[in-house]
């Protein structure tokens, strides 16, 4: 059965993906006629992969284009309401089928559905029989589809992150089939059960939902309590199933209830609009997750229904989006236009910018009170014989924190990073243009590391100065770059300079951390390939063959 009744009440689609079959053919053939059957550089790959990926991007377009119903884009509000729900009450999920992680892939593909919506001319048509088994199949489709546009972005960026790792072949049914070489899907492996724990550690803002109400009410004049009662009172008049309604009752609504000028309510519903105007087409929806025009942050959508321009909004998704903002928008200085355009609210969200390193630099220096260290935070100017000497200036730069871990001899130049809390490889290809791709304006994080590790190595003893040490010198002491996150990112498990999280430097600094090591077999026709991995985890690595026929003394 494709639809889910999980803990007697909440609706899911599970995909049966009956369309996988002429979709994978059709591209198949295109990759067949256009570049052979391989073997295949990365740089194909690359192209492989992007050609793939728009194949489904307009496979996906198309769908949503022909599928005209009304109906049907309200069946989709409706499943997509159950599912957040269920994810924001935080509920167990009793059943064997649908998991968190497919919740997570579904709400997003709906959500890809519903924008497509935008630029969709509905019409209203009588339900007949059948109707839910008509929505089930287009549904399909466009899960599959959507499935499917994920899996090429992870793979494009990937591609841009990891070295050797892309693989494409054909089976026996001329059908393409992708997948990651040597020992790397082990490694993701490793990285997806590790990362749910860090996950659960990781620092945030625990006020930050509450607080972004407070600055709603204080600067754009809309309290909590107006939001929810002008929400709740549409959906009492339209009924459980999604109805679409007049924009302006929004703001008019506001008005007539709560006396909040229309222009206050027009400039709040406004931020959290989306349209045919300001939507983002759906391979930048796919590749680019900090762009806010997306249902994820704007969760009233416009669609035309006969002709007429309706607004559609469900609770749940209004609550999901005022969630994301206050904890992976405002945070880093993102949020409506229409807000930022309050001289207050704007000042608001740049002091939570501000703040948030804070957070994060506060849980270190916990952790360093309580460690046997030397450390000096926030540090712009070393203490010397000479006098002060100033660090924060061009090619250097201000330092997090300056740490000297006595039990295993290692001055730290550390430098705190927080980043937004990323799931799947498309977003973290974000963070990893980050540490390594320098641009005319910014340094990359791992220049700007480069140059500040050079110096302290060469002047280790302005070190020893600084912290008062006359009795002891550290020239013994190697010096080490580090990045300590708030969060996890793959590029933490292959990079530059050693990337922790903050539940990890306590062992760091005594020196109990220690990288896993994986064992790797690879069975050729006569012989294993093994492979030991140690970190660095993502890269191209030298097989040891080992020849089953050899060494045999027993003969």
């Amino acid at each position: 059965m494709a639809l889910h009744v999980i803990n007697k009440k909440y609706k899911v689609y599970k995909g049966e993906k009956w369309a996988e079959s002429s979709f994978r053919k059709e591209l198949s053939k295109q990759l067949l006629d256009g570049f052979g059957r391989g073997p295949f550089t990365q740089e194909q790959i690359t192209d492989i992969v992007r050609l793939s990926l728009e194949y489904y991007s307009n496979q996906f377009i198309a769908l949503c284009q022909k599928q005209t119903e009304f109906y049907f884009y309200q069946s989709v509000l409706m499943f997509h309401e159950d599912a957040v729900e269920l994810v924001l009450d935080d509920h167990e999920i009793n059943s064997n089928v649908v998991t968190m992680k497919y919740l997570a892939m579904y709400r997003r593909i709906l959500k890809w559905i519903m924008e497509a919506g935008c630029e969709v001319e509905m019409k209203i048509i009588d339900i007949k029989p059948g109707a839910r088994q008509e929505v089930e199949r287009w549904l399909d489709q466009l899960l599959f589809l959507g499935d499917m546009i994920m899996t090429c972005v992870t793979l494009y960026a990937e591609q841009g992150m990891i070295e050797d790792v892309g693989e494409l072949y054909f089976d026996d049914n001329d059908l393409y089939v992708f997948s990651r070489r040597h020992h790397y899907n082990m490694i993701f492996n490793h990285i997806i059960h590790e990362s749910g724990n860090q996950y659960e550690k990781q620092v945030y803002d625990e006020e930050g939902i509450e607080d972004l109400q407070n600055a709603i009410e204080k600067h754009l004049g809309i309290n909590y309590e107006s939001q929810g009662h002008v929400i709740a009172s549409i959906k009492e008049q339209l009924g459980d199933f999604p109805q679409g309604f007049n924009w302006d009752a929004l703001p008019e609504n506001l008005e007539r209830l709560f006396g909040i000028p229309y222009s206050d309510g027009e400039r709040f519903f406004r931020g959290l609009t989306l349209d045919k105007h300001n939507k983002l087409n759906l391979i930048d929806v796919a590749c680019k997750p900090s762009n806010l025009n997306r249902m994820l942050y704007k969760p009233i959508v416009i669609w035309n229904v006969n002709g007429k321009d309706w607004a559609m909004l469900g609770p749940n998704t209004y609550s999901e989006a005022i969630i994301q903002y206050a904890t992976n928008a405002i945070p880093w200085g993102k949020a409506p236009a229409e807000w930022m355009a309050v001289i207050g609210f704007k000042e608001y969200v740049h002091s939570k910018e501000d703040l948030h390193d804070k957070w994060l630099d506060d849980a270190v220096e916990e952790i360093l009170r309580s460690s046997n260290v030397l450390y000096t935070r926030n540090l712009k100017k070393l203490s010397s014989k000479g006098g002060p000497i100033n660090i924060d200036v061009k090619g250097l730069g201000e330092i997090d924190f300056l740490i000297v871990a006595n039990e295993v001899k290692k001055i730290y130049i550390s430098d705190c990073k927080h980043l937004v809390t990323r799931y799947d490889a498309a977003s973290q290809k974000n963070d990893f243009n980050a540490f390594t791709k320098s641009s005319k304006k910014t340094k990359s994080y791992n220049e700007t590391m480069t140059n500040k590790v050079a110096w302290f190595k060469q002047n280790i003893n302005i070190v020893t100065e600084h912290f008062g040490l006359k009795q002891k010198s550290l020239s013994d002491y190697s010096v080490e770059g580090i990045f300590i996150l708030n969060t996890p990112t793959i590029y933490m498990y292959n990079s530059q300079f050693r990337i922790f999280v903050v539940d990890q430097i306590s062992s760091v600094l005594n020196g109990t951390f220690e990288d896993q090591t994986f064992i790797h077999y690879e069975r050729a026709d006569d012989h294993t390939e093994l492979l030991k991995v140690n970190y660095p985890y993502f890269r191209k690595p030298g097989y040891l063959k080992i020849d089953p026929f050899e060494n045999t003394d027993d003969f």
